[in-house]
């Protein structure tokens, strides 16, 4: 067992965390899941042609230009040609590869991520689609959390070993966003947390916008509402947080503030009122930095006028 002492550690100087995509991507392992037939892989696919480009993904994350390796297990050579064409061929860089077959990851696939990433010094985004595809079987159901934790921990190894980003696409249950941005996603908590970032993709079928959700360790909390052109494959934010109204979702804060009489966290605030935690703590931040609350220790309260109206 390796140890540090707490001085030598706070000397040492490490330089900030890189980031792929601004506020969105960074070395490690990232899961995205949403529901089948949602347009998570065209999302997938839209980010690829993006960083491998040096473009802007929706319309402003700030990106740095690398080559990406996209693998399309679900489709073949005809729908990924498809979709590339849906989103004009002079925008397609030089830089983007793309399969539609991985070896299992216990049967050859760690290796094969790993010869990709030595080849290919210039590529460092590997997107897989999907999961479920390359995934060792469960043997039991009993070893479903080690195992899982023992995936996740061998692609988040292979991605810090090339200072690389892996993003897995998965698949969500039945079970609906409640303010854990990991709960709807498929199988045990051991592969969500096991991977750096969690991206949570909702969308109702048919329709225009869908909500982008985040939670990661060197990533800040985020969910963006998107307007999708799913055809085109455009993304672009349209507003932070969930669809409610600003002033909606502050009105349920004021009312929660002034029943609890007391200081109040931003995961208690969300609860109570029923709201989205990462808008949630958006939004308290923006209300503090107005005058409009007080912040003592990351707890919020009213101001001492308005407990007295």
């Amino acid at each position: 067992m390796k140890t540090i002492s707490a001085r030598r550690l706070l000397k040492r100087k490490y330089l900030p965390t890189h980031f792929f995509v601004d506020k969105l991507l960074v070395p490690g392992l990232t899961v995205l899941a949403g529901k089948p037939k949602r347009g998570k892989s065209l999302l997938a696919l839209s980010l690829a042609v993006a960083i491998a480009k040096g473009f802007a993904v929706f319309g402003e994350l700030k990106t740095t230009k690398s080559g990406v390796l996209y693998l399309g297990l679900e489709d073949g050579w005809n729908r990924l040609q498809d979709r590339l064409r849906w989103m004009k061929r002079n925008t397609i860089p030089r830089r983007l590869d793309l399969g539609i077959h991985l070896n299992r990851l216990d049967m050859g696939g760690y290796e094969k991520l790993e010869k990709y990433l030595t080849d290919r010094p210039a590529y460092r985004i590997i997107i897989i689609d999907t999961l479920a595809q390359v995934r060792p079987p469960i043997r039991k159901p009993s070893l479903m959390y080690q195992e899982d934790t023992s995936l996740a921990r061998k692609l988040r190894g292979i991605a810090r070993k090339f200072k690389a980003a892996i993003i897995v696409v998965h698949h969500c249950s039945k079970k609906e966003f409640s303010g854990d941005v990991t709960s709807p996603v498929l199988g045990s908590t051991g592969f969500t947390a096991g991977a750096d970032t969690v991206m949570l993709w909702d969308r109702e079928h048919g329709c225009d916008q869908g909500i982008l959700r985040v939670a990661g360790r060197d990533v800040e909390d985020a969910e963006w509402t998107l307007n999708c052109n799913v055809r085109k494959g455009k993304w672009r934010i349209i507003s932070y947080g969930d669809s409610r109204d600003l002033s909606t979702t502050q009105a349920t804060i004021f009312s929660v503030l002034k029943k609890a009489n007391r200081l109040l966290g931003p995961q208690v605030i969300a609860q109570k009122g029923k709201l989205s935690y990462g808008s949630t703590r958006v939004i308290l931040r923006k209300m503090k930095d107005a005058g409009l609350l007080k912040c003592i220790n990351h707890k919020y309260s009213l101001v001492r006028e308005q407990l007295t109206n």
